[in-house]
């Protein structure tokens, strides 16, 4: 009898732990979908960051003075990348949040 007990028991718990990884997994999944258009974007914004830092390192090797970077307009196209990050970071974070 006790045998039995323990067998039930040991049955209940791995269908209980199967529930609940199933249900995680779930979880997991939807959040994923959630933050896959986000990480997209973002690797998008950092790809531009990324070819207008060589810019930056082009305009430095040919010494170009400072004043002219910030009249080329890309500085503040680096803000306005920054700014973009910012604000696809917090929709990832409130997702995460969420999940």
């Amino acid at each position: 009898m006790k045998y039995i007990k323990r067998t039930l028991l040991l049955a209940a718990l791995t269908a209980t732990s199967f529930a609940s990884l199933a249900g995680n997994q779930a979880a997991i999944a939807s959040f994923d979908a959630k933050t896959l258009p986000i990480t997209e974007r973002s690797q998008v914004i950092t790809d531009k960051q990324l070819a207008l830092m060589e810019e930056f390192n082009r305009m430095t090797e040919a010494q170009t003075s400072a004043i002219d970077m910030f009249k080329s307009g890309k500085v503040q196209e680096l803000q306005q990348l920054v700014e973009q990050t910012l604000v696809e970071a917090n929709k990832f974070v409130d997702e995460y949040q969420i999940f």
